[in-house]
């Protein structure tokens, strides 16, 4: 609606008549068509336009809304993965220590289970780019769920997609004008589809909307959506139309191709909920695959070929098929380990191979001249890091805030982030102020000193108080499942005197209903069998 004040003020409608009327105190409103006349009680009469303020042009037709601008997303998501995926963070503690992900990438074995088969060991896929490709059960298969053990390449898989889609190098991926990856660990509760998508992946100066953008990916078969991390964050119900719950729930953007990556403990939890067209599980490497990964780690990372070979030579058959070096993340840490001191145990075992890490970042701390903390305050931080790890994992939280970590490390943050146990990252409550977050350096890292935690509180407990603590971090079967790495760096912590956890267990089982066993847990316990 606009108002008016010509020159003219008899013929286009605004005057002023000083004669009094009986009806000063009043007014009234008329006028035909798009024009409004308001006469007012002292005499003065407004008249409006109503064309001004309908979507009609002065043509008479409705203008369109302007077009989606897609090569300017385009262009921002491709600049967003260039700079963030393209390169891999070959150690989780140093940023700055970065490799061309087709230097070092090397592919895991893939295995597609069917939604009904009863072929528990499932088909072997060539390549991360056959999820798309359709079988009988499903031709066009839009939900699609990718699992597998903490630090088995899940998230590197992801780079390897998105990459090939910024490049344009994969032709299953040219179908999709848009791809979207999002990292679940970083999305609060509060947020939308929408939000996260802006928060993570673009920039804030472009020339849309995010209500622009939601309107171009509605009904939209070029869309593809990556969610990493099921297992590190809790999707709930939100009364937000476009939540991630209502995504994963096949309720909004069911044009739209969804990927959600997720731990083999969260497997049942997200299939109820998704019921994935397409089920994948990452198994990890080969043999053939973990030795063409450790000479690319000596050849491209730490120029010494020599040096990897003595490594192969020293990893046996039997630790070879044992599983613990077809971990990628455990793999990388022992060529690092081995790039150190050539002259270190190679172990099957995954305790003393975190063991080794930590002495092995706090040599590497040490030998800074600028840090003057004692051995007792680096180990009172270790401990206070374990503390905060066991909360947070019973609370399923990965993500902490500088309050949370000062909370329990009273010497600050500083020392933890420098050892490279915790990273540190700006997150922004609102544009103007940043808020520090702080993660583990790996998933993994946090349940092991989660478990050197609760190993160091077990031992130092009599019967009836160890019992209490063991029903209350794993009350049934459920939480075993989920929390079965930190278990595993317990039992690894007390060595011998695990035998009550395995007491424990026992207990666990013989109580639990078998037919909840079958339902809840099939996947799970499919996927271990030899």
């Amino acid at each position: 609606m606009a108002l008016s004040k010509p020159s003219n003020s008899e013929s286009l409608g605004y005057t002023s008549d000083p004669k009094p009327t009986d009806v000063q105190n009043q007014a009234s409103v008329s006028g035909e068509g798009n024009i409004s006349v308001i006469a007012s009680g002292d005499g003065s009469v407004i008249t409006i336009n109503q064309n001004l303020n309908n979507s009609q042009d002065s043509t008479g037709t409705t203008p369109t809304s302007p077009p989606f601008p897609l090569e300017e997303c385009q262009d921002a998501l491709r600049k967003h993965y260039r700079k963030r995926r393209s390169k891999v963070q070959v150690l989780p503690w140093n940023k700055e220590d970065t490799v061309d992900l087709h230097d070092i990438f090397t592919s895991v074995d893939l295995l597609a289970h069917s939604k009904s088969s009863s072929d528990f060991k499932g088909q072997p896929l060539h390549s991360i780019l056959d999820i798309f490709n359709g079988s009988k059960e499903c031709p066009d298969p839009q939900h699609i769920l990718i699992w597998g053990a903490a630090g088995i390449g899940k998230t590197t898989i992801l780079a390897k997609l998105v990459t090939a889609w910024t490049d344009g190098s994969a032709e299953a991926l040219k179908k999709y004008d848009l791809v979207f990856e999002i990292a679940l660990r970083e999305v609060k509760k509060s947020q939308s589809l929408v939000d996260c998508i802006f928060s993570q992946l673009l920039p804030y100066d472009l020339g849309f909307t995010q209500d622009d953008l939601l309107e171009f990916i509605k009904d939209n078969d070029k869309v593809l959506i990556i969610l990493d991390g099921y297992d590190e964050f809790e999707v709930e119900e939100s009364h937000d139309i476009y939540s991630i719950y209502n995504l994963l729930n096949y309720k909004i953007l069911q044009k739209s191709t969804v990927i959600v990556t997720t731990t083999t403990t969260r497997v049942s939890d997200v299939t109820k909920l998704m019921d994935p067209d397409t089920r994948v599980e990452i198994v990890g490497f080969s043999p053939d695959n973990m030795a063409s990964f450790v000479r690319s780690w000596f050849s491209n990372i730490a120029k010494n070929k020599e040096q990897g070979d003595a490594l192969l030579q020293r990893i046996s058959p039997t630790i070879l098929y044992t599983g613990i070096l077809s971990v990628p993340f455990l793999l990388v840490l022992t060529c690092l380990l081995w790039e150190e001191d050539s002259n270190i145990p190679v172990s099957d075992q995954v305790c003393p191979l975190y063991n080794q890490l930590i002495d092995y970042l706090v040599a590497r701390y040490k030998r800074r001249g600028t840090n003057t903390e004692t051995s007792n305050v680096i180990e009172q931080t270790l401990s206070s890091l374990g503390e905060l790890a066991f909360d947070g994992l019973l609370k399923n939280t990965l993500l902490f805030s500088e309050e949370d970590v000062h909370k329990y490390c009273k010497t600050g943050h500083e020392t933890p982030v420098h050892l490279g146990l915790l990273l540190m990252q700006k997150k922004l409550k609102s544009r103007l102020k940043p808020a520090n977050q702080f993660s583990f350096s790996h998933k993994t890292m946090q349940e092991y000193f989660a478990g050197r935690h609760l190993a160091s509180k077990l031992q130092s407990q009599d019967e009836t108080a160890r019992k209490d603590t063991l029903c209350r971090c794993f009350p049934d079967l459920k939480s075993v499942l989920q929390l079965d790495n930190l278990l595993v760096f317990t039992c690894g912590k007390l060595g011998q005197d695990a035998a009550f956890i395995l007491s424990h267990l026992d207990d666990i089982y013989s109580e639990s209903n078998v037919k909840q066993l079958e339902e809840e847990f099939y996947t799970f316990f499919k996927t271990t069998l030899p």
